[in-house]
């Protein structure tokens, strides 16, 4: 195994990597275009995945929570995908490797920041949508128990005004202060086929 994370090291043009306790998570840009996004314990390799990119962003994160309360911390790796014209508004994949099996599970959201993963273990999925005439910003809740995150039946969503987007400029994305002014509804899909 340490022969492959030294064999991972020599072939990054370019790396970018983040720490919690005794984790590590690397985007490594080689040659080829995208990135291997890898997450290591110690010298054991748990995940490694290709990822494609148009451009290579710095940010990375991880962090260590027992998101479904049993003694077992799970490991989330914050990746940026993309930062989008207009409203600059950042694409991120959060993965969860599960803390007893290192079962992989993957979530894209929009806007990732403080308060997209909650002390009581919920993950916000994020994301701008058109309801209406108006614009919102929308956060689905979903639980994580047993290596699967499980959608609840409401979401909270702000509609985008100028002070709002006066927030986004002075603050940055700043989900969990975001959402303190949101209301609470019921989940409506996005997805016309759902």
């Amino acid at each position: 195994m340490l022969l492959a994370t030294l064999l991972f090291a020599l072939a990054c043009r370019v790396e970018h990597c983040a720490t919690a306790k005794d984790v590590k998570a690397c985007k490594c840009y080689g040659e080829e275009p995208g990135y291997t996004l890898v997450v290591q314990r110690g010298d054991r390799q748990l995940y490694r995945a290709q990822q494609d990119a148009p451009f290579e962003t710095e940010e990375i994160e991880v962090h260590r929570v027992d998101l479904d309360h049993d003694g077992a911390e799970e490991i989330v790796v914050a990746d940026l995908l993309a930062v989008g014209n207009g409203m600059a508004v950042h694409t991120w994949t959060l993965v969860i490797l599960d803390g007893r099996t290192n079962k992989p599970t993957a979530l894209e959201v929009k806007d990732y920041g403080p308060g997209s993963i909650r002390d009581d273990g919920t993950i916000l999925e994020t994301s701008w949508d058109w309801m209406g005439p108006a614009l919102y910003f929308v956060a689905r809740p979903y639980t994580y128990a047993h290596g699967e995150l499980k959608p609840q039946t409401y979401m909270w969503r702000r509609r985008y005004l100028f002070s709002f987007e006066r927030e986004r400029i002075d603050h940055g994305n700043r989900p969990g202060v975001w959402l303190k002014k949101a209301e609470k509804v019921p989940w409506k899909s996005r997805d016309p086929l759902e």
